[in-house]
């Protein structure tokens, strides 16, 4: 499949800087105080697990009701066995739309029973999708959005050779990957810490490491679905203020770009100091040692950060950011028309990681506590005024 087979028709959406959208309301409904890699809202409740130890080799599985009281907790291992999870990836499980929670565990498809947290290994991802393991994988290099809506599932596979040639394939197909689409094929730009490693191993000789706060955000592939109209929205390079169109059948294709002065994204040399510090932490001496660690710091924050449409709007979080608040700006656009609707601020987290689960927005934060670090989940509800 060709990256450029059809012509994208662009377009430049018009924004009000004053305008204020404030037809949304969010409030945060939990928050876990513990740390752990998944926190899913679902009909029962939302689904925990807290880490038992560092390597994470056992971990707490727990439900909530949405008031914060716990229900029910059960400790397992990790494992490969098929009633076994070798880990659990804020971006390799969700929760369906029967209730189910599904988790890329590997090679494998496997599912949680929320009633007794029951572990069950439903099949091998080759043995199901044809061109598996020898085309693309599923959330195996990089994370992606997922969407569901009455047993369709729109995200996206990347190529095996992703970390060479950074392309992707958005998809769509009914239930547990039947009747399988292709709808489109891209490219994500190469991440700038990755060329400025290659410049200083081609000058010196000497192999680096350069790490980059965005690269997680650089490599996820974000997109959400206008059911609605059946089109699917998403972002191709964060650095740049513009947005990508495509409908259910690949034809469709259109370019947005959004007049904004990235410059003035300010970065805050505070959080930054303590996500190296982190890093630090977790990399191991022998390892330090061998590729020298070099803490990339961009000008600017990146001039997107996050997408998603719900009900009518379509929203984009841009990388404006008030760093002591936590906060991102979003701006808003009605959908079809993508007329300019306003813009308000939403949580953000020094981590950088966020998650949508219907119209719940998950975040993820790194948490400092006596130089020891760890990870806590919000959950957020957006419901219309």
């Amino acid at each position: 499949m060709s990256f450029c087979s059809k012509k994208k028709k662009s377009q430049t959406l018009l924004i009000t800087k004053t305008k204020v959208f404030d037809k949304l309301k969010i409030k945060k409904i939990f928050e876990s105080g513990f740390s752990g890699r998944i926190c899913l809202p679902c009909s029962s409740g939302i689904i925990c697990d807290e880490l038992m130890n560092r390597t994470g080799s056992e971990l707490m599985l727990k439900l909530f009701d949405y008031s914060g009281k716990m229900i029910k907790e059960k400790r397992i291992k990790s494992g490969d066995g098929p009633d076994e999870i070798r880990i659990l990836g804020f971006d390799t499980t969700w929760v369906s739309a029967s209730g189910k929670i599904y988790c890329i565990d590997n090679d494998y498809l496997k599912s949680i029973d929320i009633n007794g947290f029951k572990i069950e290994t439903l099949f091998k991802f080759s043995n199901m999708i044809d061109g598996y393991g020898t085309k693309y994988l599923f959330s195996f290099y990089g994370g992606s959005s997922l969407e569901e809506k009455d047993d369709q599932i729109v995200t996206s596979f990347e190529s095996t050779g992703f970390y060479e040639n950074l392309n992707y394939y958005i998809v769509l197909f009914n239930g547990l990957f039947k009747n399988l689409k292709i709808i489109s094929a891209s490219r994500k730009p190469r991440p700038p810490s990755w060329i400025e490693r290659e410049k200083q191993q081609t000058t010196t000789g000497q192999r680096v490491d350069f790490m980059d706060i965005y690269e997680q955000l650089r490599l996820k592939r974000m997109l959400s679905v206008d059911w609605k109209r059946n089109m699917i929205y998403f972002i191709v390079d964060i650095e740049k203020p513009e947005i990508e169109s495509i409908d259910f059948q690949g034809n469709r294709k259109s370019k947005y770009s959004i007049p904004m002065d990235t410059s003035t994204f300010n970065l805050d040399r505070k959080e930054i100091d303590e996500w190296v510090n982190y890093l630090q932490g977790e990399t191991e001496e022998y390892l330090r040692r061998i590729n020298r660690p070099v803490y990339y710091v961009p000008s600017h924050s990146p001039a997107i950060m996050g997408i998603k449409v719900i009900k009518d709007w379509l929203l984009i979080i841009s990388g404006k950011r008030d760093w002591e608040k936590q906060q991102n700006e979003v701006l808003v656009f009605n959908l079809p028309t993508l007329s300019y609707d306003g813009s308000f601020y939403i949580p953000f987290p020094n981590l950088l990681a966020t998650k949508w689960v219907g119209d719940y927005y998950v975040t993820k934060k790194l948490v400092e506590n006596n130089g020891e670090y760890s990870f806590s989940h919000e959950v957020y509800s957006i419901i219309e005024k």
